[in-house]
């Protein structure tokens, strides 16, 4: 009897061994094919599907805002997931030859309220630059609901077709402590529209504002060392160098073209991280640096009484990698303290200087851009804080309002 026992109690043992290998067998195959899911293999883009798009002649009343909406949310699959941290959901279509561009935006500032914003027009071409896209901020007067489901999920409903739309939650992505220098404050985590994650931080010291380039999980490109400390991403064209005194990479340049037909890789001006801003950390950078700006912007840095909101734009807009020569010059100077050696990455692109600006202290310009004052080095500028457009995205002018981010 207790030798059937112990066989019987040996033979459970062995079975239940087997059956738990089997089960993390199970698991690990199904992580597996879930994670190639969500890596999937290359798309592959043939000329011939290219012909076929601009030969398409949709169904749609293009002048119609409303009819655009559903016709693109009924094509949406059930739930999405809105990538950029100012929480645009991108979209493309081609119609009668024509590649138009757009995006529905959950602004952080009034989608609790009930409201969505939605823009489109043709897409933007240096030979075709748009002046006034087609854009409608949506609510329940127009048959349009949002609704929350729980944090950073939102329900959009109109005509009987309802899409969820999942926000990018970075709450817990931070800089290694190490990688934030002694005056910096980190503002929040910035997920760019090309895939490029950065954190943004600000030295109070100096008054300036930093993105450094978040390189915790696998990039979203591949970068190359053009020049000693200075990085090219091969599909973005972002320019970053080297921090000699931290383990990181600040980000110093965006291309010309990109800037200036505002697509995906135009910079991480227009994808600050608003979900993720405490309380008034934001204000507080941008008025230490303009306090005339105190009683005229909110928490986001948007104006109260215009449709513009601060512009954060401290890197160059570069067409050659000759053009980066004056950060690198400025970084490299051999008496250059540590104290100082960040003002170096405060572009100002109307004087082509760097650093601040030989104004007396105190002293503030009225022209809507944000200097910081005293002499450094031989450089002069002014931190670039220009203003932009809030909700309807960007043409990249300080002062226009009539640009969307259509993208």
């Amino acid at each position: 009897m207790r030798l059937w026992n112990r066989n019987f109690r040996h033979g459970v043992i062995y079975l239940w061994k087997y059956a738990l290998a089997f089960f993390i067998f199970a698991v690990n195959a199904q992580d597996a094919f879930a994670d190639k899911k969500v890596r999937g293999q290359a798309e592959l883009y043939t000329h011939e599907r290219y012909i076929a798009e601009t030969k398409r002649r949709t169904a749609i009343d293009l002048t119609d805002p409303l009819a655009v909406f559903f016709w693109i949310l009924e094509r949406l699959p059930n739930e999405v997931v809105v990538y950029p941290t100012e929480n645009y959901y991108y979209f493309k279509f081609t119609h009668m030859g024509s590649n138009y561009a757009g995006n529905i935006r959950l602004d952080a500032s009034d989608r609790d309220e009930g409201f969505v914003h939605f823009a489109y027009d043709r897409q933007y071409y240096p030979w075709h630059r748009v002046i006034d896209p087609i854009y409608r901020k949506l609510s329940t007067r127009d048959g349009v609901m949002v609704k929350k489901v729980e944090a950073l999920t939102y329900a959009i409903s109109y005509k009987g077709k309802r899409r969820i739309f999942r926000l990018n939650d970075l709450t817990r992505v931070k800089p290694l402590s190490v990688q934030i220098g002694k005056d910096e404050q980190y503002i929040g985590p910035v997920y760019d529209e090309s895939g490029v994650q950065f954190f943004l931080m600000f030295n109070s010291r100096l008054r300036i504002f930093l993105y450094v380039l978040n390189e915790q999980n696998s990039l979203a490109e591949q970068l190359v060392e053009k020049k000693k400390r200075t990085y090219i991403g091969l599909r973005s064209g972002f320019a970053y160098y080297q921090d000699k005194f931290y383990d990181r990479k600040i980000l110093i340049g965006v291309h010309k073209h990109n800037y200036y037909v505002n697509n995906y890789f135009d910079g991480p001006f227009d994808q600050l991280p608003d979900n993720f801003i405490k309380g008034n950390s934001l204000k507080r950078a941008i008025i230490a640096i303009y306090p005339d700006l105190a009683d005229q912007v909110d928490r986001f840095g948007r104006y109260y009484e215009r449709d513009l909101r601060v512009m954060i734009k401290p890197y160059l807009i570069y067409e050659d990698i000759v053009d980066l020569e004056i950060i690198s010059t400025c970084a490299q100077q051999v008496k250059l303290l540590k104290r100082d050696y960040y003002r170096c990455f405060s572009y100002q692109e109307e004087k082509n200087t760097l650093g601040i600006n030989e104004l007396p202290t105190g002293k503030t310009p009225r022209t809507g851009q944000l200097n910081t004052p005293g002499p450094f080095l031989g450089c002069k500028g002014r931190a670039q804080l220009i203003i932009r457009p809030n909700n309807l995205g960007t043409q990249n002018s300080c002062t226009s309002t009539n640009g969307k981010n259509i993208q």
